[in-house]
């Protein structure tokens, strides 16, 4: 059984593809031809250990969808038994006659792109136009996984129609990690030396300007953070500093929102890097702090856990069934401001055995990845054989 993964938003199926071949399954990935840089298999770990099995496209981008033909598209992507693709896999497969047989969406390729409205506006034209197929083509996906439960997510498929395979995909491959930015390891590195409670967050800052999709903000809640933080640091008899990164479009507001509140003494910045970076910045952190709007956990709020760090984010267990729940790891739960100030203040007594999170973290990925390959078997069996 060969399996193609199709794009690597938030490199994802650049992991998932790791965890494949670990179970002795024979699964390439498949670049589009607009990864975003940081990304990139290159920037995560292991990457020599699993070059070969990487594969790049000249296609996947809306300005690329026009050009390529059907036949380009078939004859890129011959050769595989089962195909698993996110972004605008539906639509590319959707062009080329063919139907995908796991669509696993990564967030606005299935909330935002299907239901484009039409727009003269060049960048808007593409996307409504790649949209129509985007919808054609998730509608005609043999089976979509949907991991989250959200209203955001949930609604789409309600809306096209469509049932879904509710599973976990995991996040993290491996837990060794390198720093190829010095700047930022040297930081970090002097920065732990001399603080006693080291706080990070690489969630994409965006608070402010946010969209709604099906009633649900877009908005990762980074105001809430920082005004915790903000009501904690000025209480703390502690060394803290909180690391934040230099990533989404509202990191303006947020600088402005750290000078008033006049911590800007306790807060470091650092550019956006590698997966592999920030994997670094986590194993040298107390306390890694995920999203608090939208419930679900992050890439790196599963680096986190993969290395045994305490993690805060919102995930609504009332929603989950009793099954669901025990994909949710050790981790708090808050999105207030005096639930971030009330934790920060209580870190200590509160705070999960390193060792215990991480032998949570094995079973659970044991568990989810058994379930896909039972999953990839008898779809081989059902519909290849």
């Amino acid at each position: 059984m060969k399996i193609a993964c199709i794009g690597n938003m938030n490199n994802m199926l650049f992991v998932f593809m790791k965890h494949l071949r670990d179970k002795g399954i024979a699964a390439d990935l498949f670049l589009f031809n607009n990864e975003m840089e940081h990304f990139l298999p290159c920037n995560d770990t292991k990457y020599k250990d699993y070059k070969k099995y990487i594969k790049q496209l000249t296609w996947g981008s809306p300005e690329s969808f026009f050009v390529k033909s059907k036949q380009n598209i078939i004859e890129d992507l011959d050769g595989y038994d089962i195909y698993i693709g996110s972004g605008f896999s539906p639509a590319f497969f959707k062009k080329a006659g063919l139907k995908l047989d796991f669509f696993a969406q990564y967030g606005s390729d299935l909330y935002e792109v299907p239901f484009k409205s039409f727009s003269l506006k060049p960048r808007d034209f593409l996307l409504w136009n790649i949209g129509r197929y985007q919808k054609k083509g998730i509608l005609e996906s043999k089976h979509i996984i949907n991991e989250i439960i959200s209203d955001y997510l949930t609604e789409p498929l309600k809306n096209l129609k469509r049932d879904y395979i509710t599973l976990r995909r995991p996040l993290v491959h491996d837990i060794e990690s390198f720093c190829d930015n010095h700047k930022i390891e040297k930081l970090i590195i002097e920065t732990r030396k001399r603080t006693e409670f080291l706080i990070f967050s690489q969630a994409r800052h965006l608070w402010k300007n946010v969209e709604f999709f099906y009633g649900v903000a877009e908005s990762k809640g980074n105001d809430v953070l920082i005004r915790g933080f903000a009501k904690f640091s000025n209480v703390t008899l502690k060394k803290t500093k909180l690391v934040l990164v230099e990533y989404g479009p509202d990191v303006e507001e947020s600088k402005k929102l750290i000078q008033e509140l006049k911590i800007e003494q306790n807060i470091i910045w650092i550019p956006k890097t590698s997966r592999s970076c920030i994997l670094k910045v986590i194993q040298y952190s107390d306390l890694i702090v995920d999203q608090f709007m939208i419930d679900t956990i992050g890439c790196s709020g599963w680096e986190a856990i993969a290395s045994g760090k305490n993690l805060v984010g919102f995930i609504p267990k009332e929603n989950y069934t009793v099954s669901e729940q025990e994909n949710i790891p050790p981790m708090f739960h808050e999105k207030t401001i005096n639930g971030v100030f009330e934790l920060l203040s209580n870190f200590d007594e509160k705070r999960y055995d390193e060792t215990y999170i991480q032998i949570w973290y094995k079973s659970f990925i044991e568990r989810i990845m058994n379930e896909w390959l039972d999953i990839f078997q008898t779809y081989y069996k059902d519909n290849k054989c």
